[in-house]
């Protein structure tokens, strides 16, 4: 029999509860507002957030569920409780079903006190959230720069969700900001992914001591570029460290 807290433990996971940190992003439009202390914009704030958490951890159950053949050949995604059976397919139904309603009854709550969040524009950027991010799962997650896009946009409905639910306009600069912050996370997810397979590439043919001495050869490649497109002045000391690094990777070659 399992003990409860590792029961407890693994559907934390499978909510990724974790990553319910960047809904944080909702809080900003209250932050940046001049009624900040307000306990009313406190409170649908709050909601907001939850009410966001709920809705993240149902996108990441159903692509969970959708994945889970997939998961299990991958290599870390094989750890996920649903890849690892540590949680069936069925229990996962029930959570989800049971996230739903848990939503349902918060957006009935919210209509009886006539809170901002049981409008039309905020429920709105919540199922397109949603269904964004099941195109994502489906099949558009494989398309360069619309995967990157996708992605980026979750950050930004989050902070248009926390302006619309207090009834707090923004700054576009501050949208702006958001954007290329949200461009600059994906596409340094993406290129850690393909530096991952290359390394795991090169690994898969030749020795780690010898591919490691290799990757030396970056800190040549910046002294070249710095000398013959940033024009700087490099020292005769720094030439000689850098001959001695060749030196070193021609001898690592031959051994």
């Amino acid at each position: 029999m399992m003990p409860i807290f590792i029961k407890i433990r693994l559907y934390l996971q499978l909510l990724r509860v974790h990553h319910w940190i960047k809904n944080i992003l909702i809080f900003i439009p209250l932050f940046f507002s001049v009624s900040f202390l307000n306990p009313s914009l406190i409170t649908g704030t709050i909601f907001g957030f939850i009410c966001f958490s709920l809705l993240s951890s149902i996108v990441y159950i159903l692509n969970d569920i959708k994945d889970v053949e997939k998961d299990r050949l991958h290599s870390t995604k094989c750890r996920r409780p649903l890849a690892s059976g540590e949680i069936s397919v069925s229990h996962a139904i029930v959570v989800l079903v049971i996230l739903s309603i848990l939503l349902i009854f918060l957006f009935i709550i919210l209509r009886i006190q006539g809170n901002r969040l049981y409008n039309l524009k905020p429920i709105g950027l919540m199922l397109l959230y949603m269904v964004l991010n099941i195109a994502y799962s489906w099949g558009l997650k494989n398309i360069p720069i619309v995967d990157v896009t996708i992605l980026a946009s979750g950050y930004i409905i989050r902070v248009l969700f926390g302006s619309m639910i207090i009834g707090v306009n923004i700054s576009v600069w501050l949208y702006l900001m958001i954007t290329l912050g949200a461009y600059y996370m994906g596409l340094g997810k993406r290129r850690n992914e393909i530096t991952d397979f290359i390394w795991m590439m090169v690994l898969s043919r030749v020795e780690v001591s010898f591919a490691y001495a290799f990757s030396s050869l970056g800190y040549v490649l910046v002294i070249v570029m710095s000398i013959f497109i940033l024009k700087e002045n490099i020292s005769i000391i720094r030439i000689i460290g850098v001959g001695i690094v060749c030196f070193g990777i021609i001898l690592v070659s031959k051994s």
